[in-house]
């Protein structure tokens, strides 16, 4: 029986052992920096491989062979084999900025970011995960991508017949592929995909969509003669009685406090026409969805009201499904930040210095697919709790932990173990700390593996003494 957590090399062979580099000594190559990436994703390169490896490890990355989307091929068809299942798997997709703006020797293959004085790339990631508690099976679609300013004194007919920012989105939808039969995938998105051809790719694809609105469009809704009549979104979603009650937790933000906030619940069927200033209107189709509303009537003094208006392709008839699309976009933004924090504070992504942006682009493949198993360690403790540690360790690592932390030997679940590990990242287990955050949780994790690394050494000392 597999393991839920498999060690770095399995986990390495697992996503790399496809990838074609001309030569399998490459593809062996990779293999085992892979791993050593895994099992250390912040550290510097020169502290994980000796000069002869270093070296090797970057003349890997030179090579033409080497492409982002080549790197990451095994990984995307990993995650979409765990996604042909019959449970519902929400796809989020969701797009953040790498920023290299001190690395200036990159500066001619980069970007604008941010308020346009930084330097980077976009990567925008489309990561599945099963709707049922939350499991993360990993990317299903990644594109990492230079962003073109607007022209200047571009018109608005010029700008609406060359492919902007927004595409991302349905580029993503199309990364990830057709879902098969049987198959419940649902693009769950923000408000920077609210453009009709992101529905609409998201329904010919045999996906279903759960984005969050921005425009104000006009749509056509059933009056209460029971005629289409034409209005706008906002008015008509804010014109609704409430239908259901429910809670949305608020997380801490920037300075503000997390707190949970009592919400009303509204849905209704509407329709939306093609955008009169789409290139090849004409081939479209009027799409219907159904807009749900979710809304706070009386937040506490001080507090914005929170206000929710997602546009969904699934009927949400019943108070049971609108509770439903609340709680698959509520798990949109905890998913798309653990993933992002751990590209960027757990692997160090935006660290790397390398002179050619095709080497980046290689290191960028392979530590976007172990941030993946970085969020999936700390997961597994919320996903499986109560399943025996050996679906998360070998029997060596479980008796380091116990005997780090001065425990009698015994038989751990995940849920004791990931605690354990998490300890050693300096991870209190008091009442009032709530569950380990992930950068604790790798801390212990890292110091964990060189006490491995320890074991192994004075090992190979003892063989050659003998």
């Amino acid at each position: 029986m597999p393991r839920l957590f498999p060690d770095a090399v399995q986990w390495a062979r697992a996503n790399f052992s496809e990838v074609c580099l001309g030569l399998d000594c490459r593809t062996d190559r990779l293999i085992y920096s892979a791993a050593r990436l895994a099992l250390h994703p912040g550290a510097s390169l020169p502290s994980l491989f000796n000069p002869n490896d270093l070296r090797c490890f970057y003349c890997l990355l030179h090579r033409k062979e080497a492409t982002h989307d080549a790197l990451l091929g095994g990984h995307f068809a990993l995650t979409k084999k765990a996604m042909q299942v019959p449970d519902t798997i929400l796809i989020v997709h969701d797009t953040t900025e790498l920023d290299f703006t001190s690395h200036k020797a990159l500066h001619p293959y980069l970007g604008p970011i941010g308020n346009g004085k930084g330097f980077g790339l976009l990567q925008h990631n489309s990561l599945a995960v099963r709707a049922s508690d939350g499991w993360l099976l990993g990317l299903a679609c990644q594109q990492l991508v230079k962003r073109q300013p607007a022209p200047e004194g571009e018109t608005p007919s010029q700008r609406n017949r060359r492919e902007r920012e927004s595409a991302l989105w349905p580029h993503g939808f199309e990364g990830v592929g057709r879902a098969p039969d049987g198959c419940c995938w649902i693009d769950v998105c923000d408000r920077g995909a609210d453009i009709f051809e992101a529905l609409y790719v998201s329904m010919d694809l045999g996906h279903h969509a759960l984005i969050r609105a921005c425009q104000d469009r006009c749509v056509w809704f059933a009056s209460a003669d029971g005629c289409q009549q034409e209005g706008h979104l906002m008015r008509v979603a804010r014109g609704l009685p409430a239908q259901a009650e429910s809670q949305v937790q608020i997380s801490q933000k920037g300075g503000r406090p997390a707190r949970l906030a009592l919400v009303k619940l509204a849905a209704t069927p509407v329709w939306i026409e093609p955008p009169k200033a789409m290139p090849n209107r004409k081939q479209y189709k009027k799409i219907g969805i159904w807009v749900v509303r979710i809304w706070e009537e009386k937040p506490p003094a001080g507090e914005e009201a929170l206000e929710w208006v997602l546009l969904s392709t699934m009927p949400t008839r019943t108070e049971e499904e609108m509770r439903l699309r609340q709680d698959w976009y509520a798990m949109r933004w905890p998913v798309a930040e653990d993933y992002h924090q751990a590209e960027k504070s757990g692997c160090g992504e935006e660290k790397i210095r390398f002179q050619k942006q095709g080497a980046l682009r290689a290191l960028l493949a392979l530590l976007s697919a172990v941030a993946v198993r970085v969020v999936q360690l700390r997961q597994a403790a919320r996903a499986c709790p109560e399943e025996a540690a050996e679906q998360m360790a070998t029997p060596l690592e479980i008796a380091l932990v116990q005997q780090a932390l001065a425990e009698q030997p015994q038989s751990w679940t995940v849920s004791q173990f990931i605690h354990g590990v998490a300890k050693l990242g300096g991870f209190m287990g008091r009442k009032c700390d709530g569950e380990p955050g992930w950068k604790t949780m790798w801390r212990g994790y890292e110091r964990l593996q060189h006490m491995m690394e320890g074991i192994h050494l004075a090992e190979q000392i003892r063989q050659r003494q003998q």
